[in-house]
């Protein structure tokens, strides 16, 4: 998927647990490593292209610092794969709401994390 922040930012998932990014401006690749299943999806954070995120087979979402391609926090909180996971942007920089991930299960469950803490701040 694109990232909105930057036009020149791609990622996506693989079968085989790793995530990638591509720089399609400087050419730069980089690998994210730290699923043991498929990852189904990939979102750049709508306002900050340094923060991504993964949802995958392994009963996780994951939030990741791209620039070093370092894992920041593994969300194990599903009991079914982890269909998708989105980073939040507010419009207002420090608003609580520019730290919000939202995941959604194939175990019918939608959960909404504040990634600073990890605090789980609802679930549905």
């Amino acid at each position: 998927c694109p990232c909105l922040g930057s036009e020149h930012l791609v990622g996506c998932g693989a079968a085989d647990g790793s995530a990638w990014w591509w720089n399609m401006e400087t050419g730069d690749v980089g690998p994210l490593l730290a699923h043991d299943g498929a990852v189904n999806d990939f979102r750049f954070h709508p306002r900050r292209s340094s923060e991504a995120c993964t949802a995958s087979d392994d009963c996780q979402a994951a939030l990741w610092d791209v620039k070093v391609g370092r894992l920041v926090r593994a969300l194990p909180c599903h009991t079914l794969p982890v269909m998708s996971a989105r980073l939040i942007g507010a419009r207002e920089a420090f608003s609580a709401h520019d730290r919000c991930l939202m995941t959604a299960s194939a175990d019918r469950h939608v959960r909404l994390w504040d990634v600073r803490v990890p605090y789980l701040q609802c679930a549905l």
